[in-house]
Order: C-alpha cells, then structure tokens, then sequence
C-alpha cells in the first residue's frame, strides 16, 4: 500500500464525516485500477517469462537476461520517485493537468505492455536476429512501463487524497485489497493466458484493458477545491540516512525490511526454471503454486493490520517473521528424493510429493514475508518523532526499491554458482543467522521510549485534530512524498 498524505485537511469542530466515494466513483475506479494493473503485471510474468526465455527465446544467458527484466522495473520506479520528490511545485493538485498526467501514465502502460509482448515480432519484420537487440528492446518497454505505473499512482494518489479527505484511511484498506488481488491473480492468469495463445497473448489482453480502463479518469465530476498545496520533501536538504543512526532499532527494522524484501527478488528469475525442470511442471501450474505464495502473505498481512500493530508488537513480529521465513527457505532447499523406498514406486510418487512439499513450503514463505514484513513501517515509525515521518516514508521506499533491485541479480548469480536449492539454503541461515543475533542483542537493548501515540500513519480524520504533530507542525496542508510500498512486488503502489 503506498502511503501519500501525512496530513490531509483536518476535520474542523463539529464537521460531519462524509462519504464521497459515490460521487466520485469513476475516480476511485481509477484508484484501484491502477493499483491492481500495477502489481498484476509485476506478478504475472513471473509463472512465464523466465521459461519462455530460457526454452524458446534463443538467449544465451537467459538468467541474466531475466534478472534484468524483473530489476529495471523497481529501478525505473525509484528513480522517478526521487525526481518526483525533489521538484517544487504550487497550485492545487486537482487540476486538468493532473488529469492529463494520469492519462498519459495509463496510455504509457498500455503501449509499453503492448510492445513487450511483440518485441520477437518486431524484429522478424526487420529480418533482425540479434539478440543483444531483443534483449535491449525488453528492457526499453519494461522501463517504459514502469515509468507509466509510476506517474499514474504518483498523480492518482495526490489527487485521491485531496478529493477523500475525511476517509483517506478507509480508501488505503480497500487498496489493500485491490493489491492482494492484483498479486494473488497475476501468476496463475498470466500461465494460462501464455498456455492459451502463446508469449504475446497475455501481453495484447492486458494492453487492451488497461487502454479501456484509461478514461475512466475524465468521467470524473468536478469537486471542491481544499485550497491545499503539494509539499514536497527535499531529499537534498533533508536526507534520510541519519535515521539509520538514531537508534539501533531503526538499524534492525530496516534491515529485516531489505532481507525479506529480497526474497521475492531471488524467486523472481529463478523459481519457475527450478519448477520446470525438477517438478515438471507447466507455466499455468507454476502460476497456482506463486499464486499459493502471494494469496498467503496478502491474507497474512491484512490479518496483521486488523490486529493492530501496538506498542512493541511490531518489533516482536519483525523476529518471529524472521524465524519462520528463514526455516521456511531452508525447507525449500532441501531436495526431496525418496531414497527409502523402493526405485520402481518411487518414479510414481516422487513428483507428487516434491510438489505438495513445495506447496505447503511456499505458503509458510508467504505468511512468514507478510509477518515479517509488514510490521516494518510501523516498527520504523515508533523509533522517531512524528514530526520527521515522512523520511521514514522515503527511507522505507528507498530500501525496498533497492532491495527489489538486488534480489534478482542475486537471486541469478546465487542460482548460477549454487543451483536454486544451494541459493535457498544460503540465504534461509543468512536470514536466519541474522534473526538470531537481532533476537539476542535485544534483550541486552532496550526498545527506544515512544515519542508519539499509538496510531498508524493514516488515523481516523476525525481524530487528527488531537494529533499535535500534524496540527501544529504542518497546518493542514497536504503533503506528498515519494511513493511508498507494502507490496511484496515492488509495484509502484
């Protein structure tokens, strides 16, 4: 979930609540269709894309070449939010011109999506069979849609936080929900639409509805202006790094961030080539057994944010998480070969053992990453003062944009020295390794003093006037940082 508005408009005494969402409907439409193609196609690749390069694209190095694929999309994303964050701007964001920005994010993705799909038939057209040129033109249109997803939800948050107010915290949980869907479904509809009509197919439907879905914006009624303006944070005058040393807390929190952020990075590029090759199985499996992944940690993570995330529960949950995501990739590395029974049953039952061991493991993975996961922001949160949150929103982005970036490339050179099993192991004592030492060192120091209330960054809107941080520091204006992100798949939500 990205996290945009620290402080919008405060309810004034007496205010009543309002619920907008109706008379602005084909903006929430827009909301959450962004959000759910932004996560969807990050996923859905993931069943397919590596097999196709691997077996039927003629790459030499294919693992290079889709850790690549999955890397520039954070990139791109990371480094638009950083130029995002450090332009001034004045006026409101309601406008025509973020109405237009909107669309033309949604036009980018859609004809970047289109173009990835037909890259092979391009270049048949020019007689053209280098691969260094089919390699180059991936990248181009994955960094093209990457650099629509990112202004679509930059502007779309902006403009939703302005319009909804008094109920931006109910609108972030349906997001939420939006996300878990988007990255629940990707893998096994990506696989099947590979199967049904070959390596373009998916590309051509998802190009098609996102087009479709992309007017939605202009249909949107004209509503009444706060006055607000956008502040924007200066990464230059007020660098994040020095909350890395304020506490040992925040050390650990961002840590465990990066670490299981990774994760999903080394399975990127690596998981469907070891499911071909060792279970045997088709692209539309390998999207039900990722998809067993993703279901699980978007259900764990919201069951974690409807128990609320208190004093010191997130600082517990971060190593409980730790445990089970690390016992959980050493599972995953160990090989499953039957040699108790006999050779002859053992053919007949082998798969279906590696298969269902598999299974289970990855739904452990899931919830282990969401446990581990999800309580970061708030963990990170509790370690500062409220009146220097939005560094610990850009130091959070920071981190799991950068992680998103390591994991594929480690995940392919890790899978190149050691084999995906080796890989799995390695990392599963890293993690855990670390999770031990975290554990130890802190019972020797103590949690930081809390320096704020209990609340999660988006508190009820009727409640914000009693927030003396937002109320007095930032006087109602509307703040907006760089884009923020709880999803696993380093989408530009």
């Amino acid at each position: 979930m990205r996290l945009v508005s620290l402080s919008t408009p405060l309810l004034n005494p007496g205010q009543q609540f309002v619920d907008t969402t109706q008379t602005h409907m084909p903006l929430v439409t827009s909301f959450l269709a962004a959000s759910f193609f932004s996560h969807f196609w990050v996923t859905c690749i993931m069943s397919f894309l590596p097999v196709h390069i691997m077996f039927d694209a003629d790459i030499k190095s294919p693992l290079l070449c889709s850790c690549l694929i999955f890397a520039i999309f954070p990139a791109v994303v990371m480094v638009y939010n950083y130029r995002d964050s450090t332009i001034k701007h004045d006026g409101p964001i309601t406008s025509s011109f973020t109405k237009r920005k909107i669309y033309a994010g949604f036009l980018i993705m859609a004809v970047s999506t289109l173009g990835f799909g037909y890259v092979d038939w391009f270049l048949g057209l020019l007689n053209c069979t280098n691969m260094w040129m089919k390699i180059i033109l991936w990248l181009f249109f994955r960094a093209l849609q990457a650099l629509g997803s990112a202004m679509t939800n930059a502007y779309l948050f902006s403009y939703v936080a302005e319009r909804f107010e008094e109920m931006l915290g109910h609108l972030m949980k349906l997001n939420q929900i939006v996300i878990a869907l988007g990255s629940a479904l990707g893998p096994p509809i990506g696989a099947m639409l590979y199967q049904a009509g070959g390596f373009s197919f998916p590309f051509t439907v998802g190009a098609v509805v996102v087009f479709l879905a992309s007017p939605i914006m202009f249909w949107d009624k004209p509503g009444s202006s706060t006055n607000a303006r956008t502040l924007y944070t200066d990464l230059v005058e007020a660098p994040s790094a020095h909350l890395l040393l304020r506490s040992f807390w925040m050390l650990r929190s961002v840590s465990f961030l990066s670490l299981g952020t990774i994760v999903f990075g080394l399975l990127e590029p690596s998981y469907a080539l070891h499911a071909v090759r060792l279970l045997y199985l088709k692209s539309d499996e390998i999207g039900y057994l990722l998809a067993i992944l993703f279901t699980l940690y978007s259900a764990g993570g919201m069951l974690i944010g409807n128990w609320g995330l208190g004093r010191y529960r997130a600082f517990t949950l971060n190593i409980v998480g730790g445990w089970i995501t690390s016992l959980s990739l050493i599972c995953l590395g160990i090989r499953i070969d039957l040699s108790f029974i006999p050779e002859e049953e053992r053919e007949e039952n082998l798969q279906v053992v590696r298969v269902a061991y598999e299974t289970l493991m990855l739904g452990f993975l899931g919830l282990g990453l969401a446990i581990l996961l999800i309580p970061c922001l708030t963990s990170m949160k509790d370690c500062v003062d409220c009146t220097v949150l939005e560094r610990v929103m850009v130091l959070y982005n920071t981190a799991q944009q950068v992680s998103m970036i390591i994991g594929p490339l480690l995940g392919a050179l890790l899978t190149h020295w050691l084999g995906f099993h080796g890989m799995m192991t390695l990392y599963g004592f890293l993690l855990l390794t670390f999770t031990i030492l975290i554990q130890v060192s802190s019972f020797f120091i103590p949690p930081p003093d809390p320096v704020q209330d209990e609340t999660f960054l988006f508190p009820p809107a009727n409640t914000l006037n009693s927030h003396p941080s937002l109320k007095d520091g930032l006087g109602g204006t509307t703040m907006r940082t760089s884009g923020m992100s709880a999803s696993p798949s380093g989408g530009s939500i």
